[in-house]
């Protein structure tokens, strides 16, 4: 069985992603900085800012599909959309490198 990392999974569209992917077989982690809203959905709470929580939530990863979706880099609440060549996305990809990737900015 395939192993599928979402990040953000916990959104919206992440909700849908995590429970389609589930109905299809594989095997499924939400990544996302809270909790999911359904207790069933298999979550590693993460800050995907951290290098070192990235790698180790990627880790054994065959695919990761990356919905993070607006990454709060500063306290005063300045927010940005992450794009192609981001520092998260950078990550993401690096530290999935053995994996499929598919990115979605929204």
């Amino acid at each position: 069985m395939e192993r599928v990392v979402v990040t953000g999974g916990s959104g919206k569209a992440g909700r849908a992603v995590v429970a389609d992917l589930g109905e299809h077989g594989y095997d499924v982690l939400n990544v996302d900085i809270g909790a999911s809203l359904h207790p069933d959905d298999p979550t590693r709470v993460a800050d995907l800012t951290d290098l070192a929580q990235t790698v180790e939530s990627l880790r054994g990863a065959d695919a990761v599909v990356h919905l993070v979706g607006i990454i709060r880099e500063y306290p005063h609440d300045a927010s940005r959309e992450p794009v192609p060549g981001d520092p998260v996305s950078i990550t993401v990809s690096s530290a999935s490198q053995k994996s499929k990737s598919l990115f979605q900015s929204m």
